[in-house]
């Protein structure tokens, strides 16, 4: 660091590092912190640069309850409007949940939890179906009255 009349007032040890540059799209801020023991706090001026000001906490702090309070208000209006529409297959909107597995509503969708009982009902009753000795028995039936019906056999020359 040097003084008002480019003398060496200062040394700092710092790694070495590199600064992108802004055409190589990304920039950073680098900061140089030094500790300085000074005579007397008048023999110091500080010069403030405006592109570099940084805010005080203060006044971030207050911005941030302005900005919130001025959401919170914008929330609270929406809520005591009328303006919900509901979802669609075509839209977006609030959607109502169902655990039902056996409604006919189109305007309810359905939560995880009935999904999984259903696909569990499904399970089970294909096991059902699969654990009964004649599942269908319309077919079995079907099959004894075929044996009436003469089957004709081909005469003549077979080929194995």
């Amino acid at each position: 660091m040097l003084n008002k009349a480019e003398e060496l007032i200062a040394i700092a040890n710092c790694p070495e590092s590199y600064k992108p540059k802004m055409q190589e799209d990304s920039g950073r801020t680098q900061l140089i912190r030094m500790i300085l023991l000074v005579s007397s706090t008048a023999s110091v001026m500080l010069k403030i640069i405006p592109s570099a000001v940084l805010t005080a906490r203060n006044y971030a702090d207050d911005k941030a309850i302005e900005v919130k309070t001025y959401i919170d208000e914008l929330m609270i209006a929406h809520e005591n409007s009328c303006n919900h529409p509901d979802a669609s297959l075509y839209a977006k909107g609030f959607t109502r949940l169902s655990n039902a597995i056996d409604s006919k509503n189109e305007t309810q969708a359905a939560t995880p939890r009935a999904v999984q009982k259903a696909v569990n009902a499904a399970v089970t009753l294909m096991r059902d179906h699969l654990d009964t000795p004649y599942p269908h028995p319309q077919y079995l039936l079907a099959s004894k009255n075929l044996s009436i019906f003469a089957i004709p056999r081909r005469r003549g020359k077979t080929c194995n």
